[in-house]
């Protein structure tokens, strides 16, 4: 009888140890997940250029001074966050200026960066920068 008992809780546990190895080692996702788009599904709503001018000091510190041809007052920020957008990647503070794309077309769902230009005069430890790109608005129809 004890034999048998032994038996039985070695083959759950034997059981119960091979069915956690199952679940560590596969997962249960999909190994893509793709969403077919196309120019028929987009509609143009239009076509905004955007700038920032700053400067850059001893390599890390940026000051801003226009921001789409406008002063900036650091008392005012507008501030815009699109995921996955790739002027940031070209030049950061080009994020701080995608709030005018917003302003022109507040429907906006889908943005194109059709070219992105970055115009650096190099000073003594710092530099005077100028970047603008050209963003094309789409929304779904």
């Amino acid at each position: 009888m004890r034999l048998v008992k032994l038996f039985i809780i070695l083959a759950v546990s034997v059981v119960g140890l091979a069915s956690c190895s199952v679940v560590s080692h596969n997962t249960y996702k999909p190994d893509a997940v793709q969403l077919n788009l196309s120019m028929e599904d987009l509609e143009q709503l239009g076509e905004v250029e955007i700038s920032v001018e700053y400067s850059t000091y001893i390599g890390f510190i940026r000051s801003i001074e226009k921001i789409n041809d406008i002063p900036y007052d650091g008392k005012v920020i507008k501030r815009v966050s699109v995921p996955g957008y790739l002027a940031g990647s070209i030049c950061a503070p080009l994020d701080r200026a995608l709030y005018k794309v917003f302003e022109q077309y507040p429907d906006a769902e889908y943005l194109v960066v059709c070219n992105a230009t970055l115009n650096k005069e190099t000073l003594f430890l710092g530099s005077e920068n100028v970047a603008k790109a050209k963003v094309k608005v789409y929304k779904f129809k």
